[in-house]
């Protein structure tokens, strides 16, 4: 990652990648990701997920994430979502609250980790809306 993860680190300190919140995602995720169970974290903005992104690379478990933001095309967001629905390594899903809008289908996740940034207060009432659909065998 570079340069993006030098000036995520000197703008933001231990309140980016080194906050508490990252390292228990990062922790949470290792404990996933070895047994195959597919995670979702969900955030507002772009720039939580870079950040999440990097900590999760900087632990090793880069080559099982998917990214889905808002930036993507119609084209990207399903083949992101084709990938991580149907690749078994891929197990880390990396998605803005507005992509993940009603008509997504993603029970196959097993985890959701929600990225509260403040300025949306039913964000979660929502992200559960998208995620959970019935029946689901999974245990998101």
């Amino acid at each position: 990652m570079g340069g993006m993860r030098e000036w995520l680190m000197d703008i933001t300190g231990t309140a980016g990648i080194g906050s508490s919140k990252m390292k228990e995602l990062v922790n949470g995720l290792k404990s996933t990701v070895p047994r195959g169970e597919k995670s979702i974290v969900f955030s507002m903005f772009d720039s939580a997920l870079l950040m999440a992104e990097a900590a999760i690379t900087d632990a090793g478990m880069g080559d099982n994430i998917v990214r889905f933001y808002s930036g993507m095309n119609s084209n990207a967001r399903d083949a992101a979502i084709q990938e991580f629905n149907d690749n078994p390594s891929k197990t880390i899903l990396l998605i803005t609250y507005g992509c993940g809008a009603r008509g997504l289908n993603l029970t196959v996740a097993n985890w959701v980790c929600t990225w509260i940034d403040g300025g949306a207060p039913n964000a979660d009432d929502q992200m559960c809306v998208d995620v959970i659909a019935w029946p689901n065998s999974n245990s998101a």
